[in-house]
């Protein structure tokens, strides 16, 4: 469990690393980490938004969208 109380206003570290290698890393909000840490699958939807230049993903539990996040 993430002491939310300890992050706020900081930010906590999240690195996402698949197949060995660290794809990307940022420091998160503390109203953002349950998104992060609670979601079962994340999925690229960068295509959904032409209009943004970076990158957008979805986050889903349980089958349902939890928020789509966008990043540079």
């Amino acid at each position: 469990m993430i002491n939310e109380e300890i992050v706020q206003g900081i930010g906590l570290p999240l690195v996402w690393i698949i197949d060995g290698q660290c794809l990307y890393d940022l420091a998160t909000k503390a109203e953002y980490i349950s998104m992060f840490t609670e979601s079962d699958e994340v999925l690229d939807v960068s295509d959904e938004y032409p209009d943004y230049d970076g990158l957008t993903i979805r986050f889903i539990k349980n089958g349902e969208a939890i928020e789509d996040y966008q990043t540079s």
